[in-house]
């Protein structure tokens, strides 16, 4: 406001119109025209298929992800996830099973109004279920959505909802289809 004042008085200005104002979608639109990388991490709260005769549990996992594009989107992303879980006691002896899941994607985001946005992904990649004397990697499919809150330009408060589709033999006696279900909140922040 001090150097509107001084440029007016210097024939600079004009002392009637004041300065522009920028708000938060002015200081994103310089942003949007550019690549972006982002680190996304989350939690996820999984229901294993019945059919893999394994207990819900918890997980974390990362995601490196490159933005290309303008407003809306386009993004590649890279990570893992991992379940720490057991066998389901109704129906095998307890035993502890490790799941991870090695992923890559792709997919898009559509902003909606300022600090919004919503995404869309298709994931693939592998899962690796292993417990003491049993292994299996197997192929998997995921469809990802997301709702996104962004406080600041760089930084995304969300929440993810997957639907993986997999086949695999583990705890089991030949390969099936499966289907797990997935939902968490994640942060993410942009360079």
């Amino acid at each position: 406001m001090i150097v509107w004042v001084a440029l007016c008085l210097a024939g600079g200005g004009d002392l009637l119109e004041p300065p522009p104002l920028y708000g938060f979608a002015d200081l994103e639109e310089g942003q949007e025209e550019k690549d972006i990388v982002g680190i996304e991490v989350f939690a996820l709260r999984t229901h294993f298929d019945d059919g893999l005769k394994i207990e819900d549990a918890w997980g974390v996992g990362a995601d490196l992800k490159l933005g290309l594009g303008g407003p809306t989107r386009t993004w590649l992303r890279l990570g893992y996830a991992g379940w720490n879980t057991e066998n389901d006691e109704d129906r095998l002896p307890s035993e502890g099973v490790w799941v991870r899941q090695y992923r890559a994607g792709v997919g898009f985001d559509v902003p909606v109004r300022e600090v919004f946005d919503l995404g869309f992904w298709i994931d693939g990649g592998v899962y690796r279920f292993r417990r003491d004397g049993e292994e299996d990697t197997s192929p998997y499919v995921e469809f990802l959505g997301t709702v996104g809150f962004r406080p600041v330009p760089n930084v995304r408060i969300g929440l993810l909802v997957m639907s993986t589709h997999t086949q695999s033999s583990f705890n089991r006696e030949h390969t099936h289809l499966f289907h797990n279900y997935s939902a968490g909140p994640s942060v993410e922040v942009r360079f």
